[in-house]
């Protein structure tokens, strides 16, 4: 039985634990925050440095998946 990854997760990180936020895979966390609004785009004026902090911490992804039970 196989599944797949891509859809509906959660990007989290330890550090930050006030995020909580929904992430579409394919995706990266890049662009799931710039969404969510706690990063300003990186490539408009000189905000690449005030997105810096980003890979500076751990992040997590998480997905709940339901097998069914085989009799």
């Amino acid at each position: 039985m196989s599944h797949s990854l891509n859809g509906d997760s959660t990007l989290t990180s330890p550090t930050h634990s006030q995020l909580s936020i929904p992430m579409s895979i394919p995706g990266d966390n890049y662009h799931t925050l710039l969404r969510a609004n706690p990063i300003a785009d990186s490539y408009q004026e000189t905000n690449e440095k005030r997105v810096q902090w980003v890979r500076e911490y751990d992040w997590h992804l998480s997905q709940s998946i339901r097998y069914p039970v085989p009799y």
